[in-house]
C-alpha cells in the first residue's frame, strides 16, 4: 500500500487524465459519426431520384461503397476508444489495492463523476430507418442520435406540446 500522498496523488491525477481524455476521445468520435451518418442521409433525402441515378450511374454505387466503408471506420473508432475508457476505468478499480481507504474512495467519486457527465452528454442512442431497394440498394431513410440529455429535451418538448394542444384527449 503506498502510504506517501504526493505519489499516490500523481498517480490519481495521471488515472484521471487518462480517463478524462478517453472519456473526450469517446466523445468525439461518436459526434464524427453522428455527423458523418447525418450527412449520409442528407444525401438520401431524395429516394426516388437516388435510385433513378443509382441505375443510371455505377459511379454512385462506388462511392456509396467508401462512403459506407468510412462509417464503418468511424464507428468501430468510436467503439474502441469507448471500450479502452471502460477498460481503464474498470482496470483503475485495483487500485483499491494501492492506496488508502479515504484517497481511494475520492479517487473513486471523482473518476465515477467523470463517468456520469460524459455518459449523459454523448449521443448513445442511435435510430436507423432504412431499406433495402433492388436497384439502388440500403438507403437510410432516416436517421436519429440522441444523447440522454436530448433525449430528456425532446420528452419535455412533446410534453409542452400536448400541454398546449387546445383539445385534452382522456
Amino acid at each position: 500500500m503506498i502510504n506517501n500522498t504526493k505519489i499516490s496523488s500523481i498517480i490519481i491525477i495521471c488515472l484521471l487524465g487518462g480517463l478524462i481524455f478517453l472519456a473526450q476521445e469517446t466523445y468525439d468520435n461518436a459526434i464524427k459519426y453522428e455527423k458523418a451518418y447525418t450527412k449520409s442521409v442528407d444525401r438520401n433525402d431524395d429516394v426516388v431520384a437516388n435510385v433513378i441515378n443509382s441505375f443510371f450511374s455505377s459511379a454512385k454505387k462506388q462511392d456509396n461503397s467508401l462512403e459506407k466503408e468510412e462509417l464503418k471506420n468511424l464507428k468501430q473508432t468510436a467503439e474502441y476508444s469507448m471500450y479502452s475508457f471502460v477498460a481503464l476505468l474498470a482496470l483503475s478499480l485495483l487500485t483499491y489495492f494501492l492506496f488508502t481507504k479515504i484517497i481511494f474512495i475520492i479517487y473513486l467519486h471523482l473518476s465515477s463523476l467523470i463517468a456520469l457527465v460524459y455518459g449523459v452528454i454523448t449521443p448513445v442512442f442511435f435510430i436507423f430507418v432504412h431499406k433495402n431497394f433492388a436497384l439502388g440498394g440500403d438507403i437510410t431513410l432516416e436517421f436519429d442520435s440522441n444523447s440522454i440529455i436530448s433525449s430528456i429535451e425532446k420528452l419535455l418538448e412533446q410534453k409542452k406540446e400536448k400541454d398546449n394542444f387546445p383539445i385534452k384527449i382522456t
